[in-house]
């Protein structure tokens, strides 16, 4: 009970999950995780793109990342209409991880390719560790 010139503390919206338990850490690891390789594959494949000589680095450069961002957004983005299924969704996000490491590795980055690589790798195993644990984001597989 509060005291006399306190205010009462306003009760606050659960998120269902504590910040500081290990599934809260571990499953924003992998969100965060997830965006940056998301991040880092657009700018791979704008950097694979622009690498063709002229005109042909402008479609490359620019449809390729933009192509696949339109299929992201349609069939593997959290609030898509037609998302991909579990356990598809996080296989095919990292074949396009792994896509854009390749695609840097073609334009001369292969240490760059290397490092995506290994991140696309990690995040698959620390996804499919938390789905087999059963902490796996629900948001993330779309339930």
């Amino acid at each position: 009970m509060p005291s006399e010139g306190t205010p009462p503390e306003t009760p606050q919206p659960s998120t269902g999950r504590r910040a500081d338990s290990p599934v809260g850490t571990l499953g924003a690891v992998q969100l965060t995780i997830a965006f940056l390789l998301e991040v880092a594959m657009l700018a791979s494949f704008c950097y694979w793109g622009f690498r063709f000589p002229y005109p042909g680095n402008l479609l490359a450069g620019i449809g390729v990342p933009a192509a696949v961002a339109v299929f992201w957004a349609f069939a593997m983005a959290p609030r898509a209409r037609h998302r991909i299924r579990w356990p598809f969704l996080p296989a095919l996000a990292a074949c396009l991880f792994l896509l854009s490491a390749a695609a840097l590795a073609a334009a001369e980055q292969q240490g760059t390719g290397g490092v995506l690589a290994v991140a696309a790798v990690a995040w698959a195993i620390l996804t499919f560790a938390l789905d087999s644990r059963g902490l796996t984001n629900q948001v993330e597989k779309g339930s």
